[in-house]
């Protein structure tokens, strides 16, 4: 049964319009890029050598004409591809029901745009051109696509994501003698023992002119352990450092109330600087060399660093037609 008669064109007629041409032999072309597509030279009779996996399966591969090697301007000859592009072909065309032809790109580089003589006007190259120039009829390569690609051809789905990553080399963490401090900024170190001597003194005040404090209550008898402000001064820090208050409580009311709220707030401090001290310890922080603000507005050139990437592929013209 045709095919073609399935298919219902306006009007609603099943039969093709008159001079409209169901292309049934595509020309393909591919790139040299393993593991997606290997070349392999042909045997003395133009054939392809049989290669089995791991698993015994037999390597379906087809002939392909390229460039002999990876240089361009090399001589055109029959060559063997096989590899997953090549796989995912034979499936498509054995659905699509088409035949097809396999080349490889003439100047072995997967497509941008270049300027023409220093001019500016942009030509595309690689598989790019071969498809817009109308040499090609389709690319089957593992082709990145993007925003300025997409202008002009239609891609597929996806079948592999891949993303850009960033290698620098990692440095050797070094400890300082100032490390326990790092959980804090140097502010809130200076506010912490600013805390610390007022409130001793407002201690030391509460409790000494308060009507129920040690030097009102029972006046006549002399007490040794009153709160003196040496004493209020060892009260603070043994609240902060939970290491006792020992003798030289307040009394009053007003300043034991100021205890209870210095203490809860020397627990919260503590356990900040225990949990902050114990992550810096254990996950130290790896500064980049190179902060990008946005992922397509990298400024490479702002950046003291030596920096390389694959030639005449998408990662090289997104770093350089963005700087």
């Amino acid at each position: 049964m045709n095919p073609q008669r399935k298919i219902i064109w306006p009007g609603g007629e099943t039969e093709k319009p008159v001079g409209y041409q169901m292309s049934t032999k595509l020309k393909i072309v591919t790139i040299h890029q393993e593991p997606f597509v290997y070349v392999k030279p042909t045997k003395s009779d133009g054939t392809c050598k049989e290669e089995y996996t791991v698993n015994g399966v037999l390597i379906k591969k087809v002939i392909c004409t390229g460039p002999n090697g990876t240089i361009p301007g090399q001589p055109i000859v029959p060559q063997c591809c096989y590899g997953f592009c090549i796989d995912l072909l034979i499936k498509l065309a054995m659905s699509m029901n088409f035949t097809y032809e396999v080349h490889l790109v003439a100047d072995g580089k997967f497509g941008t745009q270049e300027r023409v003589n220093n001019s500016n006007k942009k030509e595309w190259n690689g598989m790019m051109g071969e498809l817009l120039g109308g040499l090609a009829d389709m690319i089957v390569a593992p082709l990145t696509i993007n925003n300025e690609r997409a202008q002009y051809i239609e891609f597929s789905k996806p079948f592999k994501y891949q993303g850009l990553t960033i290698l620098v080399k990692k440095e050797i963490p070094r400890s300082t003698l100032d490390s326990f401090m790092q959980p804090f900024q140097s502010t809130l170190w200076l506010l912490v023992g600013l805390s610390v001597h007022v409130v001793a003194v407002m201690l030391y005040l509460l409790d000494r002119f308060s009507p129920f404090g040690r030097f009102k209550v029972n006046s006549e008898e002399e007490e040794e352990d009153a709160l003196t402000l040496s004493s209020a001064m060892w009260f603070s820090w043994g609240v902060l450092l939970n290491s006792g208050i020992g003798e030289g409580a307040p009394r009053s009311f007003s300043a034991r109330i100021l205890g209870m709220v210095w203490a809860g707030f020397a627990m919260i401090i503590v356990a900040s600087y225990t949990a902050n001290l114990a992550a810096f310890l254990t996950a130290r922080l790896f500064v980049l060399v190179i902060q990008p603000r946005r992922l397509n507005l990298w400024n490479i050139s702002s950046y003291r660093v030596e920096w390389s990437q694959p030639a005449s592929e998408w990662t090289r013209v997104l770093l350089m037609h963005h700087t």
